[in-house]
């Protein structure tokens, strides 16, 4: 299978070839998260460090969040037609600027690490890794305060005897423990079953609904395009 010469069709094309090489063998996975999943070239052969399914496990949780559980209501606030259009044009965006990470990953100097921040100083300088720090310390303080918020507020609707302030000190420890793992492939069987809990939330949503829907007395409208709220 050969695609065409595009950044997409040569990447897709790569992962097609190291899956498919007779060359392709295991490495001992004691890889850190510095490590690149798949891909590695050494002495002449490709290594894969990760299953596939362990890569598409973490993968599909790093994209797909408990935000799925909220897009009903998000769709009412924007509109049935602007939502989805929105979401596209993130989607195209989010996937572009992923490729373009990569495509610049095999393009840094071999003096510079391959990280975010390695990007950005190959492209700004000292400056640029600043920014490309702080910018990522931000974004990973944000969600993981939301994600301590979302989990307190439902352990407190499960367990009312601990308010939402005692439930955020008892959760906190956990998280930090969780995040001194610095191997993925013990956080992939977390991961997954963590996807299987939100694909089961999203059915019970869906048959909940459909199930309450005929005794509710009036529905909200929802327009093709809500600018108000979008």
């Amino acid at each position: 299978v050969s695609f065409p010469k595009s950044l997409f069709g040569e990447l897709l094309q790569r992962r097609l070839d190291i899956m498919g090489s007779p060359d392709v063998t295991y490495k001992p996975v004691n890889a850190d998260d510095t490590s690149p999943l798949v891909g590695v070239e050494s002495r002449g052969k490709i290594e894969k460090i990760e299953s596939n399914v362990l890569v598409f496990g973490n993968l599909a949780k790093s994209f797909i969040g408990a935000g799925l559980l909220s897009m009903p209501n998000g769709t009412l606030q924007g509109g049935y037609v602007a939502t989805p259009i929105g979401l596209v044009l993130m989607a195209l965006l989010n996937a572009h600027c992923i490729l373009l990470m990569i495509a610049n990953k095999y393009k840094l100097p071999k003096h510079i690490e391959p990280t975010y921040e390695g990007i950005g100083e190959a492209a700004f300088g000292t400056v640029g890794r600043l920014v490309v720090q702080l910018t990522v310390a931000i974004t990973q303080c944000g969600f993981c305060t939301a994600y301590v918020v979302f989990i307190a507020q439902n352990m407190n609707s499960l367990v009312p005897a601990l308010g939402f302030v005692q439930w955020t000190f008892v959760i906190l420890p956990l998280i930090v423990l969780l995040s001194w793992i610095r191997q993925l492939k013990y956080l992939a069987p977390f991961a997954m079953f963590a996807n299987f809990c939100l694909l089961y939330g999203v059915v019970v949503v869906i048959v909940r609904t459909a199930q309450v829907l005929h005794f509710l007395p009036e529905l909200p409208s929802v327009q093709p395009i809500n600018i108000s709220t979008f």
